[in-house]
């Protein structure tokens, strides 16, 4: 199967994966790479099912969730990738990174308004994250909005969490 694979020969590996599949069904490596032998023929639907497939083993996986998102982008479905990230973000609540790449797919996506509100619950929810201030900062210097770049500034200057020299 992995020569097949080394030589392109996709379809000719494709048909291997049900019967090593048959004898080992719950064998995540065997599931992942079928999942990915998917992906790399394009087939994006069959590999979101077999990464689907992965998680039910599994259970959560940021891994498998973050390679479905991609797969997500790669269909132009911005809703679906979301729905990945906020899974994500749901386990890991503390964490500003889940929220700056959301927005980031927003922005893909030319969701102004989405992008825009992701940005407004950064400044809302993580107001010592240093994530989000460094990102804050970009956002209000790319809309000329000097007075809340100004603010942000102020903040990260009194922010805790920072050293002197990131500051």
């Amino acid at each position: 199967m992995q020569l097949y694979i080394y030589q392109g020969k996709w379809a000719e590996a494709e048909k291997l994966y049900p019967c090593l599949l048959e004898l080992k069904p719950r064998n995540i490596e065997i599931l992942y790479r079928y999942a990915m032998l998917a992906y790399r023929q394009g087939a994006y639907s069959n590999a979101i099912d077999r990464l689907c497939r992965v998680e039910e083993i599994t259970g959560f996986n940021e891994d498998v969730i973050l390679q479905k998102k991609g797969i997500y982008l790669k269909m132009n479905k911005s809703d679906e990738a979301v729905a990945e990230l906020m899974r994500i973000k749901l386990a890991y609540p503390r964490s500003a990174e889940w929220v700056l790449q959301i927005a980031d797919v927003y922005q893909e996506a030319g969701r102004t308004a989405d992008y825009n509100r992701m940005y407004a619950e950064l400044e809302k929810n993580y107001p010592n994250e240093p994530i989000a201030q460094m990102a804050l900062i970009q956002f209000y210097q790319d809309r000329n909005d000097t007075a809340s770049y100004r603010k942000v500034m102020k903040a990260i200057m009194l922010n805790p969490n920072l050293e002197t020299e990131q500051k």
